[in-house]
């Protein structure tokens, strides 16, 4: 029987800075966040705010300036060392990228990319990989037809759909999804959302899901983070977030959610997303935001609990 695990993921005071030249750019500064096993936990933000590079850094696959990660409460993930490459953490936390025709194989069918996993863990049968193969095709929409196709003859959602099985090849715990349905059609959006729900409750998964668009990531996620300038900026179960905002740049992603007989409003309307390499002072948020006053252009507000479970880092709370 296995070990009862309350934590699938624990990100501490995470951090990394890249040197560009002779300045320092703060990709993440000092993130902290906590995923329970069974959650499905979004990271919202424009481009730019650092949400992909979390997402790397969680997995190991960048090496953090400072802080920890700990996946399934006892597989150290950061500060990264040598041997920490764990096959365990390869085989239980998997990605699904942006790109899905970057992400596969080109050269390989697309059965022999969804069985890359298993062979790369050992299982030499290739009849039980081809079996496996077979199970999760149809298990994500894909017609077994394709078996032999290679990912250039398929469409971008199908083509995602492979990308998916291939994720759960290994039986994952964690599945991090890195905007998976942003460069996809409306309708096909709305099917692949549909598709990792129906999955999640089948293989009891637990979801990192990251997106730009605040309609995908409510749609998904039983809490959301929202991401500015390489910190959370406030996080809350998704009705609280969505009901009862409390961070203004919260609103303003609210505000560019296009509702039905209305019009987009484009969250550029408030300005630019500052540089990394040269941040504003005090709240980084403040040369966009209408409620700015002198405190938030000169200190830096702390992320505290307003309300149970609900966090923002706002001088319009303190």
């Amino acid at each position: 029987m296995e070990p009862v695990i309350e934590r699938m993921l624990e990100v501490q005071n995470l951090k990394k800075y890249f040197s560009v030249g002779k300045q320092l750019l703060k990709a993440i500064d000092d993130v902290s966040l906590e995923v329970k096993t069974g959650q499905s936990v979004g990271i919202v933000g424009e481009s730019g705010s650092g949400k992909s590079t979390f997402a790397r850094l969680v997995l190991g696959l960048l090496e953090a300036t400072d802080g920890n990660v700990f996946f399934m409460e006892s597989i150290a993930v950061q500060p990264m060392k040598k041997n920490n490459r764990s096959m365990t953490l390869r085989k239980y936390a998997q990605i699904v990228f942006q790109n899905p025709y970057l992400s596969l194989f080109p050269h390989l069918t697309i059965g022999a990319n969804i069985e890359e996993p298993l062979r790369i863990h050992g299982v030499r049968d290739k009849e039980k990989r081809h079996l496996r193969a077979q199970e999760l095709m149809y298990k994500v929409g894909v017609p077994e037809a394709y078996y032999d196709a290679f990912p250039h003859e398929l469409s971008g959602g199908q083509q995602q759909r492979v990308a998916i099985a291939r994720a759960l090849a290994l039986n994952p715990k964690l599945i991090v999804f890195d905007e998976p349905v942003s460069s996809l059609d409306v309708s096909i959006q709305a099917q692949i959302l549909n598709l990792l729900l129906d999955l999640k409750e089948q293989y009891r998964l637990t979801y990192v899901f990251i997106a730009h668009d605040l309609a995908v990531v409510e749609y998904i996620s039983d809490v959301i983070a929202v991401m500015y300038l390489g910190r959370f900026v406030e996080y809350a179960p998704k009705r609280f977030l969505i009901d009862q905002p409390l961070h203004p740049y919260t609103n303003v992603l609210l505000e560019s959610v296009p509702v039905v007989g209305g019009s987009l409003k484009d969250v550029a309307g408030r300005g630019e997303i500052p540089s990394p390499l040269s941040p504003p002072s005090g709240c980084p948020f403040h040369p966009r935001c209408t409620k700015a006053f002198d405190r938030c252009r000169l200190e830096r507000p702390e992320f505290i609990e307003v309300k149970p479970n609900h966090w923002v880092a706002c001088h319009l709370y303190t």
